[in-house]
């Protein structure tokens, strides 16, 4: 077994959670470091995490491994420190990222799913170190960088479960998708590989040349057209369009 860290550093949201107010209510800790760890590192923040912070996502909220606050985050991705002695699978080194629900393996999401999410149920990423179960992690294909990779188990999920598992995409539909944040862009990516035509909206040209970029068949740049959608029953001569991804919460995305 390879020499396991004793210490780690962490940003957590005080175990009060009426005290939490976004961002600025972080705190940044040290603790000790569990005996089996199994860490790996390297954390990106996400809409969900700010979400968390308010209080607005549903719950119930870890207080973390020790008790001392949550630690937010569920997007992640890095490189494996240290292994238990009985795990075989990965190794020092290994490039990996994990689940967004701990214990969802396969199949539909069911409600005993929810309450091990990462970073809201269960301990979050935001930290110089964080303890996998070994079968809860996913090895980075080597195309992907650290950054790449860190932003599929949530956004990609996401957009997945939306567009293919409740009613798959067809090959020549076409599908709107709303904004340009995580889930937009890989609704975007994910629609136009299914073959579908796709039309976004924007706020910015900078946003709109990127959507282009990314083989966006039409975009709408909704500052400029705010009744977007009647240009997008102009573009789909009157059909409008078979599915839509509003990125509305997350009692709208699915």
């Amino acid at each position: 077994m390879s020499v396991i860290p004793t210490t780690d550093q962490a940003w957590r949201f005080h175990i009060d959670q009426s005290t939490w107010n976004g961002h600025k209510s972080l705190e940044r800790c040290v603790s000790c470091l569990r005996p089996d760890s199994q860490p790996v590192a390297d954390i990106i923040d996400t809409r969900r995490d700010i979400l968390i912070s308010k209080g607005l996502y549903p719950g119930p909220y870890s207080t973390g491994p020790d008790g001392q606050g949550l630690i937010p985050s569920c997007d992640r991705a890095g490189e494996v420190v240290t292994v238990g002695e009985d795990v075989t699978q990965w190794k020092k080194g290994g490039r990996v990222h994990s689940l967004f629900y701990e214990t969802w393996f396969d199949g539909p999401v069911q409600d005993e799913h929810i309450p091990l999410t990462v970073g809201s149920g269960t301990s979050g990423c935001l930290a110089q170190y964080r303890v996998f179960d070994a079968k809860t992690l996913i090895p980075i294909p080597p195309h992907l960088s650290y950054e790449e990779a860190s932003t599929i188990a949530c956004a990609a999920v996401t957009t997945w479960h939306s567009f293919f598992e409740k009613r798959p995409i067809t090959k020549g539909s076409t599908v709107l998708v709303l904004g340009s944040g995580g889930v937009s862009i890989f609704g975007a990516q994910l629609a136009k590989a299914a073959g579908a035509r796709v039309i976004a909206t924007t706020s910015s040209k900078e946003k709109e040349a990127k959507y282009k970029a990314l083989g966006v068949n039409e975009v709408i740049n909704y500052c400029d057209v705010p009744e977007w959608s009647k240009r997008v029953m102009e573009l789909t001569g009157g059909n409008g369009v078979e599915q839509v991804l509003e990125v509305g919460e997350s009692h709208t995305v699915v």
